[in-house]
């Protein structure tokens, strides 16, 4: 029997892509050596803006994204977490309060990152801007800027298990407790493919349970 062939263009986040998606598309391709991809690394803007332009057939972006426009497979659900040097004062608790970072020096991934978005809302609802002092797409770029002592960051909670630079520590954030959930998109008006409908029964097969 002749196996189905296929292939998805698919857009993410520089920084989805170096932590998860490997993992994930060795498991798909394992059962599904006919089907390739076509991989576009973008900030989750841009991903939005490729899908809805025809340009990329699905998406790994973080939610919430707009209803009206995709549609959704919610599979990871985890927490962005304060990357800071070993020295800082905080570094001793075993958490910070966002609040705690009013007037400290930032770095943290560019304009177009979701990462960057949730950050900068969850300091505006506490009344206050953060002061970016640098900025990366690389996520072990931030972590050696924080490790020099230019600022504090805050990244994805499953980035920081690959930090290993021992003057950097890595902390749980709260009040407020900023979510990272990961889902899969693709626009409401485009066709659904076999190999579209493949990814999303194995996205639904490895996802974790949600919270």
């Amino acid at each position: 029997m002749q196996l189905k062939k296929g292939l998805i263009r698919i857009g993410l986040p520089p920084v989805i892509g170096s932590v998860f998606f490997p993992r994930i598309l060795a498991g798909f391709r394992a059962k599904h050596p006919h089907i390739d991809f076509d991989l576009v690394e973008e900030g989750a803007n841009k991903v939005e803006s490729l899908l809805l332009e025809g340009a990329l057939d699905m998406g790994v972006v973080v939610s919430p994204v707009d209803p009206e426009s995709f549609d959704t497979l919610p599979f990871l659900y985890q927490q962005l977490a304060l990357v800071i040097h070993e020295s800082h004062p905080l570094a001793a608790q075993p958490s910070v309060r966002l609040e705690e970072l009013r007037g400290e020096p930032f770095v943290l991934f560019p304009r177009g990152f979701a990462v960057r978005r949730h950050v900068m809302r969850a300091c505006r609802d506490l009344g206050f801007e953060p002061s970016i002092v640098y900025e990366s797409s690389q996520w072990d770029l931030l972590a050696e800027m924080v490790a020099a002592r230019v600022g504090v960051s805050i990244i994805p909670q499953a980035i920081c298990s690959k930090i290993t630079n021992p003057d950097v520590r890595t902390l749980a954030l709260t009040d407020p407790v900023i979510p990272w959930n990961l889902e899969v998109i693709w626009p409401k008006s485009k066709y659904v493919s076999y190999a579209m409908r493949e990814f999303q029964a194995y996205i639904r097969e490895v996802s974790g349970p949600q919270p």
